[in-house]
């Protein structure tokens, strides 16, 4: 069952997935417990402007 979310294309999931432009990786662990190695592995890259990254974010990206 897809939510209203997805359905009525609140947010524009629904035309990017659509577009083929949507990824679905899976973790282990808990929900949103991803560590800062996949972050940067997995997220960080399709950012568009790596160099606007939350400092704080971008701090704890260079210790790994």
């Amino acid at each position: 069952m897809q939510t209203k979310l997805y359905t009525e294309d609140w947010i524009g999931l629904r035309a990017l997935d659509e577009a083929g432009k949507v990824k679905f990786l899976n973790f282990s662990g808990d929900h949103l417990d991803i560590s800062h190695s996949e972050m940067k592995t997995y997220i960080v890259p399709y950012l568009k402007d790596h160099d606007h990254i939350v400092p704080y974010l971008k701090n704890q990206m260079k210790e790994y």
